[in-house]
């Protein structure tokens, strides 16, 4: 999980607690973490996490995973997720998927990493949902399974996953685990451009259109038009 959604989180966190009768024990180094006064948030933290509060554990763990107010320590991170992890905490769950495979010193290789991220994904944690579906594709911690890899990027783009919605474009445009579909290449992969940071969906599917013939384009915008305010339910 990348900082800023990590914030992103805490502010939904405030949100939810906001008007409650009584304020959730981690209430107060969350509003720390956001307001940047690390050293205050981990001093906070640390007891809680040691009750056995997965949420203190895993915010504790992000509080290693990126280094905020200490040395980055990739390996008090992991053994906070996993004890948050082993309570079902799903965002925990989902950060021991490929997060720290990368070579940053993560303990857990890629078949462990399949397996936590399956965990986290099965209960609806839609980048859980997409780590499991890219790690099939490319055959991380199993044999490659583009058919798993659909399905659950599906699942992902479902819910309004921009990666996953750009990864089934590619999918449909290359003819990997589905069959080849110019049209629903362009449809997703035009979903999945809607995020500022899909540069290369966009980019794709310009170069698509341009052999896209005008019943096939007209097809896609039919598609785009309709699987919007459907959810995405009918986008294939």
């Amino acid at each position: 999980m990348k900082p800023r959604l990590l914030f992103a989180l805490l502010a939904l966190l405030g949100v939810l607690h906001t008007g409650a009768v009584r304020a959730a024990p981690w209430d107060a180094p969350a509003s720390a973490l956001r307001q940047g006064d690390y050293a205050s948030a981990r001093t906070q933290l640390q007891p809680l996490a040691q009750a056995g509060l997965s949420e203190a554990q895993w915010l504790l763990g992000e509080v290693y995973a990126y280094g905020l107010g200490v040395e980055r320590d990739f390996h008090a991170a992991d053994q906070w997720f996993r004890r948050a992890a082993a309570q079902g905490h799903a965002e925990a769950l989902s950060e021991l998927g490929p997060v720290f495979d990368d070579n940053q010193g993560s303990t857990s290789p890629y078949t462990e990493a399949l397996r936590w991220s399956l965990l986290a994904a099965r209960q609806g944690n839609v980048q859980a949902q997409y780590q499991v579906g890219v790690m099939l594709a490319k055959g991380h911690g199993a044999v490659p399974d583009l058919a798993g890899a659909y399905q659950w990027l599906r699942r992902a783009a479902a819910q309004g996953h921009h990666g996953a919605q750009a990864r089934l474009g590619q999918m449909y445009a290359e003819g990997q685990g589905v069959a080849q579909d110019d049209v629903l290449a362009y449809v997703w992969l035009s979903l999945g451009a809607s995020s500022t940071a899909s540069i290369g969906a966009a980019r794709q599917r310009d170069l698509l259109a341009q052999w896209m013939s005008p019943e096939q384009m007209a097809r896609a915008k039919d598609l785009l038009q309709a699987c919007r305010p459907a959810d995405f339910s009918s986008c294939d």
